[in-house]
């Protein structure tokens, strides 16, 4: 024993105790020191950069609404220079400064994100300048009608010298659009270009009466509808958040011919089914292509219902001064139904989708009970009957049972009146009637003999399946 615990006391032994301490203390020290390639390190790294590029998207953000509001105050309040030319130069000159602004970012600065706010700033201010540029034309051709807010005072007396100033208005803002636009869309900027220049020509257009102006505001907002379409099937960059913003850009011009003829001049059924009508069909593209079920498209679908109801008070409305109330009546019935069920063959919810297809059967059924019973001649209620009884048999085709059933039920409302007059006006102690009434129950008994068990059968057979179309 003796000799263990000296050997224990020895030296080596004593050197390797302080080697197992002296690696143990290394151990501890590694570990409480931090490691700036940790992960948490890493992530924190992330997380201070999120927060800044946070920062600068609500500087742009603000920044651009600062520049707009530079800029609707200056259509208000205007300078103080010789004429509206000089003033309008002046708005020309900011929309150059911005795309300049922009360029310097980009080229100078390497600051695209930056820059992409005063391009996207400056390719507003394209239909901007057209619209000014109309409010100088119109000048020159028109009196004004009623007094102008300031904004929308603009008056010249030069003919040379506006035909000067729209030259070389376009001579600037088409290369600023060209550039702007090829860094939004590049591969489509060439007919984008064409687009946003022909639809903010259209301003130059010195019309206000509404029966021009509907429908020129919908032919260029038809033809923009198309050109985005076909352009968005060859670029994908359209189908991103810039493509987007260009998209709204190119409708622009149409949206502020409308809401200058409704501001500034008489509004009436005309301007309003315009209006109405535009908003549809732009909502309907813009939800048509969007692939997922967002949130976004069922806003669109969920606002395109009411505007289609807009569109139809102002058929009837526009109707109505020129044909009899119940024609009118039935045309915005099925105006109103149409739309509906238009909306229900484009929407990805089979709940929205089966809701609307009944509610449009609904509509019709309603609006055309209401116009036989408010018309009660033998007119309407053909003309009725046969339009339930064509919407009835669509719905047949499709299996639509509940859609069915309801048409039904409408042709036997409608139909009731008509064949409570006939029965009373029936002789029954005629030998004549007696005798047709006789011989078509025979003929109505043989035929249900005969073909009564398959007509039930073939009854039974499709309303099964229309039960399996309703639940798939």
């Amino acid at each position: 024993m003796s000799d263990l615990s000296q050997t224990e006391g020895t030296t080596p032994m004593r050197a390797l105790r302080k080697l197992d301490e002296a690696l143990s203390l290394d151990w501890e020290e590694k570990k409480e020191k931090p490691n700036p390639e940790s992960p948490g390190q890493i992530q924190s790294v992330m997380n201070t950069i999120a927060e800044f590029a946070t920062i600068s998207e609500i500087l742009r953000t603000c920044g651009a609404m600062i520049i707009v509001a530079s800029m609707s105050l200056f259509l208000i309040q205007g300078l103080e220079v010789a004429g509206d030319l000089q003033r309008y130069g002046t708005l020309l000159l900011q929309t150059v400064l911005l795309t300049a602004g922009g360029f310097g970012l980009s080229y100078i600065l390497k600051e695209n994100k930056g820059a992409r706010v005063f391009y996207g700033l400056g390719l507003l201010s394209v239909p901007a300048n057209f619209a000014v540029l109309g409010a100088l034309v119109y000048s020159l051709v028109a009196a004004p009608t009623g007094a102008y807010p300031s904004f929308a005072h603009w008056v010249v007396t030069d003919v040379t010298a506006t035909v000067v100033t729209l030259a070389a208005a376009v001579a600037i803002l088409l290369p600023l659009a060209l550039f702007s636009l090829r860094i939004f869309a590049r591969g489509s900027e060439a007919k984008l270009t064409l687009a946003l220049m022909g639809a903010s020509a259209s301003l130059l257009l010195p019309v206000r009466d509404a029966m021009w102006v509907g429908p020129i505001a919908v032919a260029v907002a038809i033809a923009v509808i198309w050109l985005i379409r076909s352009s968005s099937k060859s670029n994908p960059l359209l189908g991103t958040a810039q493509g987007w913003f260009v998209k709204c850009v190119l409708l622009i011009p149409t949206l502020i011919m409308l809401v200058r003829s409704v501001y500034l001049y008489e509004f009436n059924s005309l301007m309003g089914l315009t209006i109405a009508a535009t908003a549809f069909v732009v909502m309907r593209q813009i939800s048509v292509q969007i692939q997922n079920s967002s949130a976004l498209r069922k806003f669109l679908e969920f606002v395109s219902v009411p505007t289609g109801f807009c569109a139809a008070y102002f058929v009837g409305s526009l109707l109505n001064v020129h044909l009899d109330e119940g024609f009118a009546l039935i045309a915005m019935t099925l105006v109103a139904s149409g739309l509906t069920l238009e909306i229900s063959t484009r929407t990805r919810s089979k709940f929205m989708e089966r809701f609307l297809s009944v509610s449009a059967m609904i509509l019709l059924a309603i609006g055309l009970i209401v116009v036989s019973l408010t018309n009660p001649t033998w007119l309407f209620t053909i003309a009725t009957s046969l339009l339930l009884i064509g919407a009835t048999t669509a719905a047949a085709m499709t299996k639509r049972r509940t859609e069915v059933v309801t048409g039904g039920i409408a042709v036997a409302i409608i139909l009731a009146p008509q064949i409570m007059d006939l029965i009373q006006a029936i002789e029954l102690n005629n030998w004549v009637t007696l005798s047709v009434i006789g011989a078509l129950a025979v003929v109505g008994g043989s035929l249900l003999d005969r073909h009564g068990a398959a007509f039930k059968l073939r009854l039974e057979k499709w309303f099964y399946r229309a039960e399996k179309v309703e639940k798939t």
